[in-house]
């Protein structure tokens, strides 16, 4: 879960039994959802973008538009935050070493 300093609030969505999660953003009173089934979001910046995985595949997300960003084959994406001109950091393991990742457009 996390808040921007615009009062966007971003959490994730799951159903009775947990096995599906959702990303979601909710902004004066609207929910809107945010990825497909199996999306976990992680942050939300003062301009509207949110990161996330879906299917372990890191991704972010403004006004209805994805941008996928690569990930090593085999390999876990953890993402640790975005700045605000949306540039993500987070760490790719894969399962004997880790290394330090950003991504940018």
């Amino acid at each position: 879960m996390d808040v921007n300093e615009r009062g966007q609030v971003l959490g994730t969505l799951v159903d009775a039994d947990w096995s599906t999660r959702q990303g979601a953003v909710w902004d004066r009173g609207r929910l809107t959802l945010v990825g497909g089934p199996d999306t976990t979001v992680r942050a939300i910046n003062n301009r509207g973008q949110v990161i996330g995985l879906t299917d372990g595949r890191p991704f972010r997300w403004r006004d209805g538009e994805v941008t996928y960003y690569g990930g090593a084959a085999g390999s876990q994406v953890v993402l640790l935050g975005m700045d605000e001109a949306g540039r993500l950091v987070g760490f790719v393991d894969n399962g004997t070493s880790r290394e330090l990742v950003t991504w940018a457009l």
